[in-house]
């Protein structure tokens, strides 16, 4: 079982994920041409995605090294990110049992009303593992590293049952939630979110993306901005004005196609989110069910 679960692994989110959305689909009685259309094009997203962060980073990272030289700053901290996290998850030689444990914990919930989600982001199953890890390496105690993922699991999806309707209205996609780790600093923010509410001359801000791009104008508009964030690095880097202006090129592409890329997951992920909310409300009767993805959607 191991094995097979980590050679599926291994074939990355752009392969994993869509071969999930498809069983599914398929299980939730879709047909398999719209499954496998549905889940082609959540990989094509996810790699499209990896497409443009990676040119990002090829781009902009030389320019942000010669950046940091030429201004002297003294950056004694490296943030990795979340693969090699996650590559410390997986190599846990206890990582496939958090799958079970995770839909385990799931169904039990559906079952006693206890939440409104179907976690189907089972790629961040190893947000939990890497928790366990940590967990179990602390205390020298695999059960409670288990104890302790398996509380995240419960956290996660009622946070996601609290943040639905938000999470919703920001993405445009209807019956979906957002169970990732990532989402509980909204325990934190959404308070002080609230505070500012109350404070005179920020309470009545207006501070979306769209009203910033009426009252800025094409300033507001996603190239421009990243034409002059390019720009801006290339010269604190001391490009010259050849590689300067190409910066600033290249920048503008990756944040013009951000957004491009994400409708993808729109159009992939709302016809399985419909199809399995159909399913499991005829056998959840009365029960208003989302389906729970990943954070890459906002």
């Amino acid at each position: 079982m191991k094995e097979v679960i980590n050679y599926i692994l291994d074939l990355g989110p752009e392969v994993f994920l869509p071969l999930v959305m498809i069983i599914v689909g398929l299980i939730v009685r879709m047909k398999f041409p719209t499954a496998f259309s549905s889940g082609l094009t959540l990989g094509l997203a996810f790699l499209g995605m990896n497409v443009v962060i990676g040119f990002l980073f090829d781009t902009v990272g030389p320019a942000a090294e010669a950046f940091v030289e030429n201004t002297g700053l003294q950056l004694k901290a490296l943030d990795l990110g979340w693969p090699p996290n996650a590559a410390i998850a997986w190599a846990w030689p206890f990582a496939f049992l958090m799958f079970p444990v995770q839909i385990i914990i799931n169904l039990v919930m559906l079952a006693l009303n206890k939440t409104n989600c179907l976690n189907l982001d089972l790629w961040n199953v190893w947000n939990k593992i890497f928790t366990a890890v940590i967990v179990a390496g602390i205390t020298n105690n695999l059960a409670m590293g288990f104890i302790v993922a398996a509380i995240e699991v419960v956290l996660e999806l009622k946070n996601a049952d609290l943040t639905q309707k938000q999470i919703q209205r920001m993405t445009g996609i209807p019956g979906i939630a957002l169970p990732h780790a990532l989402a509980l600093t909204a325990v934190v923010l959404a308070p002080l979110n609230r505070l500012l509410d109350f404070i005179p001359g920020i309470k009545n801000l207006d501070i979306d993306a769209e009203s910033l791009k009426e009252k800025l104008g094409i300033f507001g508009e996603n190239h421009v901005v990243g034409f002059i964030i390019g720009i801006l690095i290339a010269l604190f880097a001391r490009y010259d004005l050849k590689s300067t202006l190409a910066l600033g090129v290249q920048a503008a592409t990756a944040l013009t196609l951000f957004p491009m890329v994400s409708t993808l997951f729109m159009k992939a992920l709302a016809p399985i989110s419909e199809a399995a909310g159909e399913f499991m409300k005829k056998r959840f009767p009365g029960k208003e069910l989302y389906i729970v993805l990943d954070v890459e959607l906002k």
